[in-house]
């Protein structure tokens, strides 16, 4: 028999973990914060070619082949001047935006596709064209200002500005807690770097008035923390968030972040 402790947890993590899913709607565009921690690679660059065959995956479907002119390393894509980008070829006719087209200019959020050597962009807002936008140079300017907060992740975890120390961590939360490589399990990822992510969290608002994108629950419940780790969810609802602050507190020394990681990690 289901505890309503445990009913009252699965029901908030729903509702945490999955803001704007409904039945029969188009999930809403994931922040950029999100989509640059998700992602491998995320370049500005535009559609020069196409590869001439299909390439068949194991037990997956067939990918044409774009070849991307780089215009903007914006995260982990430095010194590359071009980069093969897989689509299913008219899959996506409900956002064309996926069926890349020659002479197409846009932000790339790339993630390898497993056990292949092209990337692929496996949600319609991970890619973001940049003709008839209007916000398009903005939108490029938050993701490099965000990519630059990753490549001195060790440093941006310990700033004084909250706001930036807390956009790091949210960012390695999701990119170490998205399975982006097939693995079958999670592994423990660095001990200090852990150890400044869940610091990171715990010193953020918890309160709910900040403006910062989404509530440090949403990120705790990604960590998925069990019993064995010392967590106990509480029976009243409305005590998790600062349940949940302690309890980052207290085993941010102890408890290691499980990541799925790929072999550069």
């Amino acid at each position: 028999m289901r505890s309503p402790g445990l009913v009252r947890w699965v029901a908030l993590l729903v509702v945490c973990v999955l803001p704007g899913v409904g039945f029969a709607r188009v999930m809403a565009p994931a922040p950029l914060y999100e989509r640059v921690g998700r992602a491998d690679r995320v370049v500005v660059g535009k559609v020069v070619e196409f590869e001439k065959k299909l390439v068949a995956t194991k037990g997956g479907p067939e990918f044409k082949i774009a070849i991307v002119k780089v215009e903007d390393a914006l995260l982990n894509a430095k010194g590359l001047t071009h980069i093969k980008v897989g689509f299913i070829p008219g899959e996506n006719r409900r956002f064309p935006q996926l069926n890349l087209q020659v002479g197409q200019e846009a932000c790339f959020f790339l993630h390898r596709y497993p056990g292949e050597s092209f990337y692929h962009t496996p949600m319609y807002f991970d890619v973001i064209n940049k003709e008839n936008n209007p916000n398009f140079a903005k939108e490029v300017k938050e993701v490099q200002r965000l990519g630059g907060l990753l490549a001195e992740a060790e440093t941006n975890l310990q700033s004084k500005n909250a706001e930036d120390r807390y956009l790091t961590a949210a960012m390695l939360v999701v990119h170490y807690r998205t399975n982006r490589t097939g693995a079958t399990q999670p592994k423990p990822i660095d001990a200090k770097r852990s150890e400044l992510i869940l610091n990171a969290l715990a010193s953020a608002d918890w309160t709910g008035k900040s403006t910062i994108p989404t509530p440090p629950l949403r990120l705790f419940m990604l960590l998925n923390p069990q019993p064995r780790d010392g967590w106990t969810p509480p029976t009243d609802p409305a005590k998790l968030p600062t349940t949940a602050q302690q309890w980052l507190k207290d085993n941010s020394r102890t408890y290691r972040i499980q990541g799925f990681l790929d072999e550069r990690e």
